[in-house]
């Protein structure tokens, strides 16, 4: 009975070790070609309970993770240009881990790795080279793209921004604040294709959508404070007549107009995305060529659209095709285009140094971003990014004085006043950083409203990305001041850390920190992917 059991407990064994399979890579292949987003498949019973993989790239240790399950594999998703991982020979290793204790370090069960290569870009390069690039318009179709507009915001002290220029700026040491996004889709018909002298033009239109499902959205229209909700009736199209190089050659919308003597009365409201194809470059490009070139904006209000031929101003900007590749699957070519520059000042703050040129505290950028599929002349992708960067200060307390103490002073309403001096040592200034309204473009900084309303002068030059309406505030609050006065600021702090000493009602006290530098960067972005079915 004994050696029946013993042979028992041997096939049990045999078995568990055959239903947990053989952690190895599946796939890829080893010396499989790549490209974009790798998935990197093992065997789903080669994982035990607690287990975990350590992803190693190139003998770089990269990320720990607990891999998402699909079919009977366990996946890792490696995203070859998130990731900026280059074209060539690419080792991936995967190390399976599992907790010991809450005290010893975790243990190494097995590894596996294959060799691939990565081709993004090369193949594509050495086909295409020099191209002429343009639209390929199709009759009575239409491209349909999921739109995303938002925010997000970060901020970057003098000090961070010295260590990113001492170690080449390999790693972004800026803290993000915030971040949302409304969505709708944008739908670019093509209703017809007429031969010139110069190629092809087309006439087309540009309407939004709801998402798929919804019969409206909510969404913040530029000039707005807060998202308003759009019906899909309400979503209305306006039309250009175009080169196959993106320029207009006039533009306009239709208007409704009532039946005579119908004695009616109507009232309506209209969603229009102003939203024109980038603008491609007219002479055949490289990788790594650059042109001047022109970013559409719209020029006009709805009253005003298409009294005029043209409805957009060309903003000049400096493009560069940056590379042919991959993405999404179809052969690319990605362009970018750049309008506005970083003043001096801010300049001056971003690498660490000192501010000491004069000048502006803020600096504004226009950057479109987009993929032009090589075979089909279709826009694949575009980004619109506008990007503020301000300088603010931090207003340091100083220690708690005598008499009227450091009552605080909030945006929108009246202080309370301060209280008597106490032997308290001051507190460190406050930042005060700007906050997103919530499902908006728009900004609250301070007692200010930023609305999201980019403007441009005559040269083209960004010189406005958020229009500022200033908030009402409260009243006084019993008389009394809107905020206590503290003590004096400390002498002596060189910097945000140092403090130096304050005197409050003639007692000393340790005062509050000196005042520091900062960059606020808020990027406004419209994204736009094609839908296609594959993202």
């Amino acid at each position: 009975m004994k050696r029946l059991t013993g042979t028992l407990i041997v096939m049990a064994l045999a078995a568990l070790t055959l239903a947990q399979g053989t952690f190895t890579i599946r796939s890829p292949r080893n010396n499989e070609t790549v490209r974009e987003t790798v998935t990197v498949r093992v065997p789903q019973g080669s994982i035990p309970e607690g287990g975990y993989l350590g992803i190693v790239i190139n003998g770089k240790f990269m990320e720990a993770v607990i891999p998402e399950a699909d079919g009977t594999d366990y996946i890792y998703r490696l995203d070859t240009v998130a990731n900026r991982i280059p074209d060539g020979p690419l080792t991936i290793e995967i190390v399976l881990y599992r907790e010991a204790s809450a005290e010893a370090a975790p243990v190494v069960l097995n590894r596996s790795s294959v060799r691939v290569n990565v081709d993004n870009t090369t193949s594509l390069t050495n086909v295409y080279s020099e191209r002429l690039l343009r639209y390929g318009f199709r009759k009575n179709s239409e491209d349909i793209y999921k739109m995303k507009l938002g925010s997000r915001t970060s901020t970057i002290s003098q000090a961070q921004a010295a260590l990113n220029a001492q170690r080449g700026n390999t790693a972004d040491r800026s803290i993000q604040l915030s971040e949302g996004y409304e969505s709708v889709r944008l739908v670019y018909a093509t209703h017809n294709v007429l031969r010139t002298a110069n190629g092809y033009e087309a006439v087309i239109s540009v309407q939004p959508r709801p998402e798929p499902g919804r019969s409206y959205a909510w969404l913040t229209v530029t000039g707005d404070s807060e998202p308003k909700k759009y019906y899909d009736h309400e979503m209305a199209p306006w039309y250009m007549r175009m080169t196959d190089t993106g320029r207009e050659v006039f533009s306009g919308m239709p208007f409704y107009l009532p039946m005579q003597g119908t004695g009616a009365s109507f009232s309506f409201l209209n969603l229009y995305a102003f939203l024109p194809l980038p603008v491609l470059p007219s002479e055949p490009q490289a990788p790594g060529d650059q042109w001047q070139t022109a970013i559409l904006q719209s020029a006009r209000s709805i009253e005003e659209f298409g009294k005029e031929e043209s409805g957009f101003a060309p903003i000049p900007a400096q493009a560069t095709l940056k590379e042919y590749v991959y993405y999404r699957g179809y052969k690319c070519a990605h362009i970018v285009a750049e309008a506005g520059q970083t003043n001096a000042r801010v300049g001056q703050l971003l690498t660490g140094q000192g501010a000491e040129a004069d000048g502006p505290t803020q600096s504004f950028q226009a950057i479109l971003d987009f993929y032009l599929d090589l075979e089909s002349g279709r826009m694949i992708s575009q980004t619109r990014r506008y990007i503020t960067q301000v300088e603010i200060t931090n207003q340091p307390a100083g220690g708690a004085g005598g008499g009227q103490g450091s009552g605080p002073a909030r945006p929108g309403m009246s202080g309370a006043g301060g209280g008597g001096g106490s032997a308290s040592s001051g507190v460190a200034g406050e930042w005060i950083f700007p906050n997103r309204v919530p499902n908006s473009l728009n900004m609250t900084y301070g007692d200010q409203l930023w609305i999201f309303d980019p403007v441009f002068d005559q040269n083209g030059q960004l010189i406005q990305t958020f229009r500022v309406q200033q908030r009402p505030g409260g009243g006084p609050g019993n008389n009394e001041p809107r905020g206590g006065r503290g003590g004096q600021t400390g002498r002596g702090g060189q910097d945000d850390m140092d403090r130096g000493m304050g005197f409050g009602n003639n007692q000393p006290r340790q005062g509050g920190g000196s005042a520091g530098r900062r960059i606020i960067r808020i990027e406004t972005y419209i994204t736009m992917d094609l839908d296609d079915g594959r993202s």
